[in-house]
């Protein structure tokens, strides 16, 4: 099988599909020959990324399917309406929010929206898909971490504490589904140039990683022969963190 198509015959779910990593993990995992249905509140977005994979030869669903992570009915009918293409048996938790500010200014409200999408919003996206990938005996689940769960940044006390409860649940998950045929692959991810980071990123795009090297990272795990599971990639730019 030739490296476009080494995944062919899978289907794949992405969280946050309608822009930044999502929507490149999106794509590369379609230019890889997987199935792809990216998930997203934002349905103009969706059409877009829907749009970029099949003018690259890929398939997709027929419309954006608009889903909130917070929502887990809303998850639930997605996982639905991409079972329609085959089983999912690739799940990528891409959707995350960042606010950046000191713990004394930092709203409730902002606070509970890092936490609600970044880490309750994956686990989520992992229930409503787990089963039939528990069902099949295959399955790759990809959560999309940060370096921010292993060190210290200021002004982003929501943001690192949702992240780092994510490789927490990536571990349990693991231990819970690997007998199952499951395997979790935790990104551990350094400062990538997307809209994340608001009107003013703190470095040029040149100092950080772009969005397509951590994708092709993610399907280069997920590719990995079934003998084998990519459980952690830690991915920083050359000059570290900023």
């Amino acid at each position: 099988m030739s490296n476009e198509h080494r995944l062919a015959g899978r289907v794949a779910l992405v969280t946050g599909g309608s822009r930044g990593l999502g929507r490149a993990t999106a794509l590369a995992l379609a230019a890889a020959g997987a199935v792809v249905i990216p998930v997203s509140r934002d349905a103009a977005g969706l059409g877009e990324t829907q749009a970029l994979i099949r003018a690259a030869g890929g398939r997709t669903a027929e419309a954006p399917v608009v889903a909130d992570v917070r929502d887990p009915s809303a998850l639930a009918a997605a996982v639905r309406e991409a079972s329609a293409l085959g089983p999912v048996d690739i799940l990528v938790a891409a959707a995350g929010v960042a606010h950046i500010a000191p713990v004394i200014e930092m709203s409730a409200a902002d606070w509970e929206e890092q936490i609600a999408v970044n880490l309750t919003g994956a686990f989520l996206a992992v229930r409503a898909a787990l089963p039939d990938m528990i069902a099949g005996r295959r399955g790759d689940i990809v959560l999309l971490g940060s370096v921010a769960a292993r060190r210290p940044f200021a002004n982003g006390s929501a943001y690192g504490a949702s992240k780092a409860g994510l490789a927490m649940l990536a571990e349990i998950l693991r231990a819970e589904t690997r007998m199952h045929g499951v395997r979790v692959t935790h990104v551990v991810a350094g400062a990538t140039d997307t809209a994340i980071w608001g009107p003013a990123p703190p470095a040029p795009p040149e100092r950080m990683m772009s969005a397509e090297l951590v994708a092709r990272a993610i399907v280069d795990a997920v590719a990995t022969d079934a003998r084998g599971a990519v459980e952690e990639i830690v991915l920083r730019p050359p000059l570290g963190d900023l």
